[in-house]
């Protein structure tokens, strides 16, 4: 899995930060294929569980431009689309919309 690395070097000094990998890429580890690859615009190249979207949220959560885990959780189901991924057996953007309506309130208690 590729990571985004930022090497500084200021004279005899050596800073070396790791980022955390793309969303998409922990996409692709939790639903385990390599590549988002499909045929046909209207092909699902996997399915992603809700409770996989809110773990690859909380782990990006901090760098996002999201504040709230619901935003996150968004975020993450929105990159979803180009992949072909549905959730929860559903397109993406349905998705987003019962987490507009209150239909996944749940997981953002506590």
């Amino acid at each position: 899995m590729q990571v985004p690395v930022v090497l500084t070097i200021d004279g005899g000094n050596v800073d070396i930060e790791v980022g955390s990998p793309p969303t998409s890429a922990l996409i692709k580890k939790e639903l385990g294929i390599e590549i988002a690859k499909r045929e046909d615009i209207d092909d699902a190249v996997g399915d992603l569980k809700i409770d996989q979207a809110v773990k690859i949220a909380k782990m990006k959560i901090d760098s996002m431009l999201s504040f709230t885990l619901k935003s996150a959780l968004k975020e993450v189901i929105g990159t979803c689309v180009p992949m072909g991924v549905t959730v929860e057996g559903m397109k993406p953007k349905v998705i987003q919309g019962k987490i507009d309506d209150g239909e996944y309130n749940h997981l953002f208690l506590g």
